[in-house]
């Protein structure tokens, strides 16, 4: 029995030892940890990441394509984002505070552009839906709870 270990015991060691590395494509960095959202689209062509007060989008390639701090949208922190990826546009949002309400700024995915913002739209999609069903690919529209109206809102202006 002893003689069939040992020889079994250098055989596994050598086949653990050889096996090979999976080899590193690229490496990117957004920067900073993302405590509020990270994802990355179905086609692996963008990952986003956001933070309390940053946000990052790098792409397939593993270059950074914008970083973004919050004060750039003249907000002061991120409390959600939804991520519209079949257009590619962000959603990043401020929470409400005593002295102004919640606001949500529409940013462009490719290039870290404010689109438009509203103090009106503070939640995206409707009951039991995720955004991506919430999304209308055709019309580039989302349906958004707005009180008690649901309201279709053209993602591109």
């Amino acid at each position: 029995m002893r003689i069939l270990f040992l020889p079994l015991l250098l055989m596994i060691s050598h086949l653990a030892s050889a096996q090979p590395e999976f080899a590193v494509l690229w490496q990117a960095d957004h920067g900073f940890k993302p405590s509020v959202y990270r994802s990355w689209d179905d086609d692996a062509k963008f990952f986003f990441a956001v933070s309390d007060d940053k946000a990052s989008m790098i792409d397939a390639g593993g270059k950074v394509l914008w970083k973004a701090a919050a004060d750039k949208y003249g907000l002061k922190e991120f409390s959600a984002v939804t991520w519209f990826r079949q257009p590619n546009i962000i959603r990043l949002v401020q929470p409400e505070t005593k002295k102004q309400p919640a606001i949500s700024v529409f940013v462009d995915g490719n290039t870290g552009n404010e689109l438009w913002r509203s103090d009106k739209i503070t939640w995206v999609g409707f009951d039991d839906a995720s955004i991506q069903e919430s999304y209308l690919a055709d019309l580039n529209a989302t349906l958004v709870l707005h009180g008690q109206k649901l309201v279709l809102v053209n993602l591109s202006t």
